[in-house]
């Protein structure tokens, strides 16, 4: 589906809010380790670090960043001492443009921002690593997102926070053109507030939002279109990506022998 989007020829790109993982233990990182290994099959442009994502460890979300080169980013989860980053914070894509001499020109700067919710307290505030702080979203946003205004068209979010929580970010700091969230509303939604697009991506994980953002003549956003495709028997798999399924459950099944053995009995 996402290939037969991209030969329309339509300038694009790919991003994910994240919780693509499920936490800790065997069966969950085997899952999140093929999901990585589909997710750079697929080209995607920016991956949002969720908190299912963060319960897996730091060690673990570098060493999967850099076995399949994701673009991973996150602009308030840091490292134990609170001074640096664990992840790029943004990217900043350019789309639209042409290529000369291998430099890329004209066309539309996009930058995209990462943003995890922060956890407090609970189960999987229990869980998160101690050599990782998650910051007040609002703390870390307004001189990144003033910065890249200056230099950028457009500025994205993508983040797992909810609508009310995302709401109230965008009230906090402007400049927010387009903010994907992860939760918090009912079905299918999009609505714009005070110059900012809020859309969760999808309900369900057998959907594919895409979103359309038409601009003026100055770069500036003046309205969008939203789709969600249902990914059903309709929808052609990919070879590529049907083989790596095929490898999972292999190795899945590999994992838990004892299990396969009981099946057969």
């Amino acid at each position: 589906m996402i290939n037969e989007k991209l030969d329309r020829g339509a300038p694009h790109l790919i991003v994910d809010i994240g919780n693509f993982a499920q936490g800790k233990g065997s069966t969950n990182e085997l899952k999140a380790k093929y999901l990585a290994k589909a997710m750079a099959l697929m080209g995607y442009d920016a991956i949002n670090l969720a908190r299912e994502e963060i319960l897996l460890g730091s060690g673990q979300i570098l060493e999967m960043r850099d076995r399949e080169r994701l673009p991973l980013i996150s602009s308030n989860l840091y490292k134990k001492n609170g001074n640096q980053l664990l992840v790029p914070p943004y990217v900043i894509k350019r789309v639209g443009s042409s290529s000369f001499l291998g430099f890329k020109r004209g066309g539309i700067k996009v930058a995209i921002i990462g943003l995890v919710d922060e956890i407090r307290g609970g189960p999987k505030g229990s869980q998160i690593s101690r050599d990782m702080i998650i910051a007040k979203p609002e703390d870390v946003l307004q001189t990144t997102v003033e910065r890249l205004r200056k230099r950028c068209d457009v500025v994205i979010i993508i983040s797992d926070l909810d609508l009310r929580q995302a709401t109230r970010v965008a009230q906090n700091v402007s400049g927010i053109d387009l903010f994907f969230f992860g939760k918090g509303a009912k079905g299918k939604h999009t609505e714009e507030v005070d110059g900012t697009i809020f859309v969760l991506p999808a309900v369900s994980d057998n959907e594919l939002g895409d979103i359309e953002l038409i601009l003026d003549d100055q770069n500036m956003v003046t309205s969008h279109q939203v789709q969600w495709t249902l990914l059903d028997q309709n929808v052609a798999d990919d070879e590529e990506l049907g083989q790596l399924v095929i490898e999972y459950k292999t190795a899945l099944q590999e994992l838990y022998p004892t299990r396969r053995k009981a099946k057969r009995e």
